[in-house]
C-alpha cells in the first residue's frame, strides 16, 4: 500500500510540498529474488519533497525493513535515511546528499552503522551532451569512498550513447552502452568491466522492452559474463498483460522465465501469476492474486502464493471485511515442505454515514507459520496464533478525540517434541487534541502484558499529526516505550525513539 499527497495544493501552491508513504508485507516462506527460505519481512517508509525556490529542492526519505524470527546473529531491522539538496540551472546543476544506514540483530542489538556524504555535479555544455561528476565519502563505518565520471551523448532523438567510469576503495569499474528508443519500446546494449573485491569481471548486456496498452509490456534481457570464477550467463524473458474485461472487472496475467548458467550454478526458474479484481457500486469489492514459481537446478523448488480480499458493505454504516493468504514452498528433490504460511481474517467496520463522530473496527485473525528446524533434518517448528482486536475512536468534542485499542493474542509454538502456549494482551488509550486547522497533538498510554512471564511493560507516546485529507493522517512522534502498537508483532526488538507514521482510517 502506498500514498502520495500534495499539501501545497490546498494552500494555493501546488508542487511545493509532496509527502508520501508506503507499507509492504512479504509472507514467510516465499522465495524472493532467489533468496533461500525467505523470512517474512515488513517494509515501510516515508518521503518528503520540498521546493524552496524554482531552482532549489530538498528531498528526505526514510525506509525501514523488519525481518520476522531473526536470530541473534541475523539482521532483524534495517533503517536507511537520506537527506538531499539539489540546485538546478538550465545547463548545470549540483546535488548534495547525506545517507545513514543502521542495522540491528534479532535481539535488538546494534550490528552496523554507516554514514556517507556525496556530491554530484551535472553539466550540459550543449544540447546533445550531458556529463556528470560524483564523489562519495565515508563519514562513519566501513570505508567505501568512490568517484564516478559519466557522460551521455544524444546522437539522434531516438539514439543515445552512454559511458561512465568509477574508482574507489573497493576497486574500479567502467561501462559503456547505447540505447535505441522506438515509440513506446527500447533496445539497449551495455558493456561492463569491474576489478573489485570479487575479482575481475566483464559483462555484456543486451535487452529490450515494448509497452502496449495502458499498463502492459513484454521484455527480455541477456547477460554474458566472464570472471575469475568462470563464465556466467543469464537470460530473462517476461510479459505482463492487464485488461478491463467488463464494468468492475479487471484481469492481470503475467509470466517470467529466467535461466542462469555458471560453473557453480545451473538454474532455471519460471513464474506465472494471475490477478482478478471486482468493484461493484452496491458496495462489494473483491480481489485475488495468485502466483506459482518453479525452480529447477541443483535444487528443485515449487512455490505457491495466494492473496484474497473482500469487502461487503451490507449496510450503509457497516462493512464486512475478509482476508485469506496462503504460501507454501516445497523442496521436490527431498520431498519436504521448506516453509508454509497461512492467514485467515474476518472483521466488521462501523462507520456511520450520517454521523462520523464514532467509528469502530473489530477483527479476528488466525495465523499459521510452519518451517523446518534445520536445513537437513525432518523436524518442523510450527507457530499458531489467534489474535482478536477491537479499536474505536470517539470525537467527544470538536477539539478532543478519544481512541482505544484492545487486543489479545494466544500463541502456541511447537517443535523438537515440545510445545509452549503464551497469552499476550495489549491495551492502548489515547487522547487527540485539535490545536489548529488540521493539526492535532496526541498523548497515548500503552500497556503490554505477557501472562506466562508475569511481565508488564507500559509507558507513554506523544505525536503531532496532520490530517492531509479526510481519513488520512501524517504524524511525527516519540515513543517512550520499547514495544509496538501492532498486535501481531513479536516485540523482539526495541521501537523506542522517534518515528513517522502514515495512518488511514476506514
Amino acid at each position: 500500500m502506498a500514498a502520495e499527497l500534495d499539501p501545497g495544493e490546498w494552500f494555493g501552491a501546488p508542487d511545493r510540498i509532496r509527502i508520501g508513504g508506503y507499507i509492504k508485507r512479504l509472507d514467510p516462506g516465499f522465495l524472493s529474488s532467489g533468496n533461500f527460505l525467505e523470512k517474512g519481512t515488513e517494509k515501510f517508509g516515508g518521503n518528503l519533497n520540498l521546493s524552496l525556490t524554482a531552482r532549489d529542492r530538498i528531498r528526505g526519505r526514510f525506509d525501514r525493513e523488519e525481518f520476522d524470527n531473526a536470530g541473534p546473529t541475523e539482521v532483524g531491522k534495517l533503517d536507511i535515511g537520506t537527506l538531499q539538496w539539489a540546485h538546478d540551472h538550465d545547463w548545470w546543476g549540483i546535488t548534495g546528499e547525506y545517507e545513514m544506514r543502521e542495522t540491528e540483530d534479532g535481539s535488538g542489538n546494534e550490528m552496523d552503522t554507516s554514514e556517507t556524504a556525496a556530491g554530484r555535479l551535472r553539466v550540459k555544455p550543449f544540447e546533445k551532451l550531458t556529463a556528470g561528476l560524483e564523489h562519495q565519502q565515508t563519514v562513519e563505518g566501513p570505508e567505501n569512498n568512490q568517484t564516478t565520471l559519466g557522460a551521455e551523448y544524444q546522437v539522434h532523438p531516438s539514439f543515445a550513447l552512454q559511458a561512465s567510469g568509477t574508482t574507489g576503495t573497493t576497486g574500479e569499474a567502467a561501462q559503456g552502452g547505447a540505447v535505441l528508443t522506438l515509440g513506446n519500446g527500447r533496445i539497449y546494449l551495455t558493456e561492463r568491466m569491474a576489478d573489485d573485491q570479487a575479482g575481475r569481471t566483464t559483462t555484456t548486456v543486451l535487452g529490450s522492452e515494448k509497452g502496449f496498452g495502458t499498463s502492459s509490456k513484454i521484455y527480455t534481457e541477456y547477460q554474458w559474463g566472464h570472471g575469475d570464477d568462470g563464465d556466467r550467463n543469464v537470460s530473462l524473458t517476461g510479459a505482463r498483460w492487464q485488461k478491463d474485461l467488463a464494468k468492475g472487472f479487471r484481469l492481470l496475467l503475467a509470466g517470467e522465465y529466467s535461466d542462469v548458467v555458471s560453473r557453480t550454478q545451473n538454474t532455471s526458474r519460471y513464474t506465472i501469476s494471475t490477478g482478478l479484481s471486482y468493484d461493484h457500486p452496491s458496495g462489494i469489492r473483491a480481489s485475488t492474486r495468485n502466483e506459482v514459481r518453479k525452480e529447477n537446478g541443483d535444487t528443485e523448488r515449487l512455490q505457491f502464493l495466494t492473496s484474497n480480499h473482500i469487502e461487503w458493505k451490507f449496510n450503509p454504516d457497516f462493512t464486512l471485511l475478509g482476508k485469506y493468504r496462503y504460501s507454501r514452498t516445497e523442496d521436490q528433490k527431498l520431498d519436504r515442505t521448506e516453509a508454509e504460511f497461512e492467514e485467515r481474517s474476518i472483521g466488521v467496520a462501523y462507520r456511520p454515514v450520517t454521523d462520523d463522530r464514532f467509528n469502530a473496527l473489530a477483527r479476528y485473525t488466525k495465523l499459521l507459520d510452519r518451517r523446518p528446524l534445520s536445513l537437513v533434518g525432518t523436524e518442523e517448528s510450527e507457530t499458531e496464533s489467534d489474535v482478536a482486536s477491537l479499536e474505536w475512536s470517539w470525537e467527544i468534542h470538536r477539539y478532543v478525540e478519544w481512541v482505544t485499542k484492545e487486543a489479545a493474542k494466544i500463541k502456541e509454538e511447537s517443535g523438537d517434541g515440545s510445545s509452549v502456549r503464551t497469552h499476550t494482551y495489549l491495551s492502548i488509550q489515547r487522547l487527540n487534541f485539535h490545536v489548529w486547522k488540521k493539526i492535532d497533538l496526541g498523548a497515548e498510554y500503552r500497556i503490554l502484558l505477557q501472562e506466562e512471564a508475569d511481565d508488564m511493560r507500559h509507558g507513554w507516546l506523544t505525536e503531532c499529526t496532520w490530517e492531509a485529507i479526510d481519513h488520512l493522517r501524517f504524524g511525527v512522534g516519540y515513543n517512550f516505550t520499547d514495544f509496538s502498537d501492532n498486535e501481531f508483532s513479536e516485540n523482539d526488538y526495541s521501537v523506542h525513539g522517534w518515528f513517522v507514521r502514515l495512518q488511514g482510517k476506514f
